[in-house]
C-alpha cells in the first residue's frame, strides 16, 4: 500500500509540475519569438521536408515535424496559455485565424487553402502561415508536447540552426560523461560497446532534429543518474515508473523505447557483477522493469485525454483511441520485418565487424585463452539480453503504420538490438 501511495503522489506531482512548467513558458507573446520563428522557418525551406544531413551514412532529418514544431511553439496564445498549451495548436494567430478543427485521427492533415492539389508539405504550411496565407488552425491534443517549455525558451534567443548547434554541445557532454561512467562502472569493452552502438544511430545526428533530441537527452540523462546512483536506488522499478511518465511527456512518439532499453541493459549488466544473479531474477526485472515502464508512459498518455476532454468538453478519447488502432494497422510481413533488420546491420556492418576485431585483439594482447562458458552459465548471461534485443522487433510488429510510414527516424530503436546482441556475443565466451 505504501508503495502504491507513493506511486500515485508521485505521477500527480509530475503532471502538476509539466502544467505549471507549460502554463508558465505559455504566458510568452509569440510576437518575443516571431524573428527567430520567421528565420527558422526560412532555413527549413531551403533544406526541404527530409534533407539528408549525412551524405556518407544517408541521414535524414524530418523537418516535417520539425516545422510543425516550431508552428505551435508561435501558435501559443499567451492570453490564453492553459487552452494553448494544451490544445497545442497549429497555425494559429489571434487575427488571423477563422476557422480551428481539433484534434482528429490519422495523419495531422494540411488546411491550407492555397495547397488543396499539393502534396501536405509542413515546412511551406509553416511558411505560408507566417505570410498570412493560411487561417485555419488546427489542434494536435492528443500528445503533451512538453518539449515545447524548452523551444519556447530557447526560440526568444535563437533560430533553429542555433538550437541545433545547442543540442549538438549538449548530445557531446552528456556522450562523453556516459561513456566515462560506463568505464568507470564496468570496463572499457562495454563503454565501447554502447558507444558504437550509439554511433550506429546516428547519434551525433540526432542534434539537428527538435523530435528526436529530447528523448535521447532524456535516455542519457536518466543512463547517467542511473550509473551515478546504482548502488542507492533501492526500488528499480519505481525509476523505470517515472522514466515512463517522462518519456510520454516530452516524445513525438519517435523512439520511446530507447528510454526503457537503454537503462534496463545497463542495470541487467549491473545485477551480473554485483552478484550470482539467477536467469529467473534478470527475467523478472526485464517484466516489472517493461511493466511499470509502460504503466507511466501510458497513465501518463490517458491522462491528457482525460482532462482535454473534462476540461474542454471534447472527444479526444475517442480519437486518440482510434489514432492508436490506425498506428497498429497494415501488420509488417515477416520478409518486410527481417528485410530492415538486415538493411540496418548491413548499413552498420563496419561496426560490427570493428568491435568483433577489437575484442579477439584485446583477448590476444592479454593473452588469455578464450573458452565457451558452462551451458547454464551461458543461458544467464545470454538469454536477458537477447530478450531485451527483441524489444524494437516488437514495437515494429505492434507499431506497424508509424513504422512503415516514419522508418527514416524508427530505425534509432535497434540501437536495444545492437546493444543487446554484442553484449550476447561478448558473453558467448568468457575471458579466464
Amino acid at each position: 500500500m505504501k508503495k502504491l501511495i507513493k506511486y500515485i503522489i508521485t505521477f500527480i506531482v509530475i503532471i502538476l509540475l509539466v502544467n505549471l512548467f507549460l502554463f508558465l513558458v505559455s504566458l510568452i507573446p509569440s510576437s518575443y519569438i516571431e524573428k527567430n520563428v520567421k528565420e527558422s522557418s526560412e532555413i527549413l525551406l531551403k533544406e526541404g521536408v527530409k534533407p539528408n544531413v549525412s551524405a556518407i551514412h544517408l541521414v535524414e532529418n524530418d523537418n516535417y515535424t520539425d516545422a510543425i514544431i516550431i508552428n505551435e511553439c508561435y501558435s501559443i496564445d499567451s492570453i490564453n496559455p492553459f487552452f494553448s498549451y494544451m490544445s497545442s495548436r497549429k497555425n494559429y494567430k489571434d487575427g488571423l485565424t477563422e476557422n480551428q478543427i481539433q484534434d482528429i485521427q490519422g495523419e495531422l492533415v494540411s488546411y491550407t487553402e492555397n495547397t488543396v492539389d499539393e502534396e501536405y508539405d509542413t515546412v511551406k504550411e509553416l511558411n505560408m502561415f507566417l505570410n498570412g496565407k493560411v487561417t485555419t488552425s488546427v489542434e494536435y491534443a492528443r500528445y503533451w508536447h512538453g518539449y515545447l517549455f524548452f523551444y519556447r525558451i530557447l526560440l526568444l534567443f535563437f533560430n533553429i540552426q542555433g538550437i541545433r548547434i545547442i543540442q549538438l554541445l549538449i548530445l557531446i557532454a552528456l556522450f562523453v560523461g556516459f561513456i566515462y561512467l560506463m568505464k568507470k562502472n564496468f570496463n572499457l569493452l562495454i563503454a565501447f560497446i554502447f558507444g558504437v552502438s550509439l554511433i550506429t544511430i546516428d547519434y551525433f545526428y540526432m542534434a539537428y532534429s527538435l523530435q528526436g533530441a529530447p528523448v535521447m537527452i532524456l535516455t542519457m540523462i536518466a543512463s547517467i543518474i542511473l550509473l551515478l546512483r546504482m548502488k542507492k536506488i533501492k526500488d528499480i522499478y519505481f525509476y523505470f515508473f517515472i522514466i515512463g511518465i517522462l518519456t510520454n511527456v516530452i516524445d513525438y512518439l519517435t523512439v520511446p523505447l530507447i528510454s526503457l532499453g537503454i537503462p534496463l541493459l545497463i542495470y541487467l549488466l549491473y545485477k551480473q557483477k554485483e552478484k550470482d544473479i539467477s536467469l529467473k531474477e534478470e527475467i523478472k526485472i526485464i517484466l516489472l522493469s517493461s511493466m511499470t515502464w509502460i504503466l507511466g508512459y501510458s497513465l501518463s498518455m490517458t491522462c491528457k485525454w482525460i482532462t482535454f476532454d473534462l476540461i474542454f468538453h471534447r472527444s479526444l478519447i475517442i480519437s486518440a483511441i482510434k489514432q492508436v488502432i490506425y498506428r497498429t494497422g497494415n501488420n509488417i510481413s515477416l520478409s518486410i520485418l527481417i528485410n530492415n533488420i538486415l538493411l540496418f546491420i548491413a548499413k552498420n556492418i563496419v561496426f560490427i565487424a570493428c568491435f568483433i576485431i577489437i575484442t579477439l585483439i584485446i583477448t590476444k594482447i592479454r593473452g588469455k585463452k578464450v573458452v565457451a562458458a558452462k551451458k547454464e552459465e551461458r543461458k544467464k548471461n545470454i538469454i536477458p539480453y537477447l530478450i531485451v534485443a527483441s524489444f524494437p522487433i516488437i514495437w515494429m510488429s505492434l507499431f506497424a503504420n508509424h513504422t512503415l510510414t516514419h522508418i527514416f527516424f524508427v530505425y534509432r530503436n535497434m540501437v536495444i538490438f545492437i546493444i543487446g546482441i554484442l553484449i550476447s556475443f561478448k558473453n558467448l565466451f568468457e575471458i579466464k
